[in-house]
This record gives C-alpha cells, structure tokens and sequence, in this order.
C-alpha cells in the first residue's frame, strides 16, 4: 500500500510539472504563432493541476497493471 501511494505522489508532482511545462509551451507558441497575449489564455493556468490530478490516478493503475504482468 505504501508503494501505490509513493507512486501517486510521484505521478502528482510529474504531472504537475509536466502540465507546467506543456502550459508555458503552449503560452510561447501561441503568442508567436498567433500574437495570443499571455494573458489571454486563462484556460492553461489550471493545466498543471488537471494533469497533476490525472497523473495521480494513472501512475498507481499502470503500476499495478505492470506488477499482476510481471509477477
């Protein structure tokens, strides 16, 4: 249980950095593809906690399905 835990954690802060990540990619790219101000995209602020959020309930489910295929 303490492994499934750990791995949600880690699968939280991944997806909090990786949503981070993705949020300011996206922030560049469409203020110098599209003169987009950032301020304008609102929407990619809450990026990083949607991904977090979802990455904390994947990492424990892929975790488990690859220990019952391995062992």
């Amino acid at each position: 249980m303490l492994k499934v835990a750990g791995v949600a954690v880690l699968g939280l802060l991944g997806g909090f950095v990786g949503g981070l990540v993705l949020s300011e990619v996206v922030a560049v790219v469409a203020h110098l593809a599209l003169g987009v101000p950032p301020e304008e995209l609102t929407v990619l602020r809450f990026t990083p906690l949607l991904f977090a959020l979802v990455f904390a309930v994947v990492a424990p489910l892929l975790h488990r399905r690859r220990r019952s295929a391995s062992g």
